[in-house]
């Protein structure tokens, strides 16, 4: 685990959630495209309730690409510098896993290791916030000793 590691953990999160933004908005073109399609062809009650069935989709890929949106930009103030001590960017090795200590994003495979990108507002990352390499913080009666930080 380096300082390159962590560019390239931002990186890879970077594009996912762009690759999922570019998906939701396909997805989102698509549906409102089928509920013009309805609309042209059809009348009655069972076409209806398959406008609003459309409708109620659309609202959940609405609030799933403002929740992405809302993750890139949160992703894109996360600092790049390395620190001593535990803050916003850390990449944070311990003796229980490597934490990306940036926004919720949640497990990501990066060259056959395992990290958990987690917010600074997380229970775990932020009992860890400001600590250094050697201290131990205990979390829900677990210990996690800090080894190292990019």
């Amino acid at each position: 685990m380096t300082q390159n590691t962590k560019v390239e953990l931002h990186e890879k999160m970077v594009s996912r959630l762009k690759s999922r933004i570019e998906q939701l908005l396909f997805d989102l073109e698509e549906k409102r495209q089928d509920i013009n399609d309805q609309s042209k062809n059809s009348a009655g009650d069972k076409h209806e309730v398959g406008r609003a069935m459309a409708y109620i989709e659309i609202e959940k890929l609405t609030q799933q690409l403002e929740l992405n949106k809302k993750m890139l930009f949160e992703l894109g103030e996360v600092d790049q510098k390395a620190s001593a001590l535990i803050a916003k960017g850390s990449l944070i090795e311990t003796n229980r896993g490597r934490f990306f200590a940036s926004i919720a994003y949640g497990k990501i495979e990066h060259q056959g290791d395992t990290y958990f990108a987690a917010s600074t507002s997380s229970p775990l990352i932020s009992s860890m916030l400001g600590k250094r390499v050697g201290d131990l913080v205990s979390f829900n009666g677990v210990d996690y000793k800090i080894e190292a930080i990019w």
